[in-house]
């Protein structure tokens, strides 16, 4: 049926590899070909091998190795796109950023419309916490398939970190537009209202992520947080004790529920879960103003007032309007010599509770506006 082929094998004038590919049919290159030809063609083969190989180490977490399989892949076969892709993976992995960064570059000029190199580099830029690029990049995914509710998510995401609070509101409404049952979208929505000051339907959306999962940890932690800054301990602790009961491992929640019980006299209780939330990792690793603000409110229950003032300032970097910190800055100021920050802080947080329609903490601070 193969008489060239046949003959090939009987004189051994077919490198192996050649052969395998002749009869795979992928090979378009004549039986009788030049050695040059014959000698490319095995080495696209053995790159193949050192790419499965690759992918082997790659799939037990062997990242290192992955990457120097990849490259000899490459060196092989320097049109290897796959490998191209599959080494910034593990470049990522290894956080090895400029040189993931590098691959997902070359890829993008091979094949510009590949949605999903621009999902890494959105992830890339987003672990760097390159916000802005971030939000660049889950646009170009977007734009080339808008049904992707995790990039959605991730732009979401990186549009809250950057304050473009309006912006992550619609990311979030689309994601439940495609998925009306995604329990963490109504998380995400809800955390971006609460930071506009809309506590209602924060409530509101954090009730419905409950509804839709029961046993969502991340919801009840931020609720209680919602719930802390309404002054309500009592429901601030049912929520944080739930999230515990899920093996919630968030410092945020235990300082939270510190904070209830320290407004609640409670001062053992509250040392015991303020000790808790320092063995965790702070802010899940990527801390936030609510982060920054929750700790510094431990910190002056524990009269550590130099580490709560740097706290509330870290808040206020990462949010200027941020009011319940401007509140507790200013309070914490007004306790000592610097009345004129404390009077900053305070007609700041006025402007933005009133701007907001929240007239019970806008009294509130013109009650102390009045003792300063």
């Amino acid at each position: 049926m193969f008489p060239g082929v046949v003959l090939s094998m009987q004189r051994n004038l077919l490198p192996w590899p050649l052969l395998l590919a002749v009869l795979l049919g992928t090979s378009t290159v004549p039986l009788v070909g030049s050695p040059a030809q014959a000698q490319d063609d095995a080495r696209r083969y053995e790159a193949v091998q050192v790419f499965n190989r690759a992918n082997d180490k790659y799939n037990k977490e062997d990242f290192q190795g992955a990457v120097e399989d990849y490259t000899l892949a490459l060196r092989l076969f320097p049109k290897y796109y796959q490998a191209v892709g599959a080494r910034a993976n593990a470049r990522l992995k290894l956080k090895d950023y400029p040189n993931a960064l590098a691959d997902y570059k070359e890829m993008i000029k091979i094949f510009p419309n590949d949605v999903g190199v621009y999902q890494n580099l959105s992830k890339l830029y987003y672990a760097q916490k390159d916000y802005a690029a971030t939000v660049t990049y889950t646009t170009e995914a977007l734009n080339r398939n808008g049904d992707l509710t995790d990039v959605y998510q991730l732009r979401a995401t990186a549009r809250t970190r950057l304050g473009d609070y309006p912006k992550a509101l619609e990311d979030y409404d689309q994601i439940l537009l495609i998925r009306p049952e995604d329990s963490q979208a109504f998380v995400g929505r809800a955390i971006v209202r609460q930071k506009l000051g809309d506590y209602p339907k924060a409530l509101e959306d954090f009730n419905e992520a409950l509804r839709l999962d029961p046993k969502s940890s991340t919801a009840y932690t931020y609720r209680a947080n919602l719930r802390a800054a309404q002054g309500s301990n009592l429901s601030t602790l049912e929520d944080c004790d739930a999230a515990i009961r899920l093996e919630s491992n968030l410092a945020l929640v235990y300082y939270l529920r510190g904070n209830s019980r320290a407004n609640l006299g409670q001062k053992q209780l509250a040392s015991e879960s303020y000790d808790r939330a320092a063995q965790l990792v702070f802010g899940n690793g990527d801390p936030d103003e609510w982060d920054y603000k929750v700790r510094a409110d431990a910190r002056t229950n524990l009269k550590l007032t130099a580490e709560a003032l740097a706290d509330y300032d870290e808040a206020l970097r990462l949010n200027p309007n941020y009011a319940e910190a401007l509140l507790k800055r200013g309070s914490l100021r007004a306790e000592g010599t610097d009345k004129a920050g404390a009077k900053a802080d305070l007609q700041q947080a006025e402007k933005l509770y009133l701007g907001r329609g929240d007239s019970f903490n806008a009294k509130r601070v013109q009650a102390l506006l009045v003792k300063l």
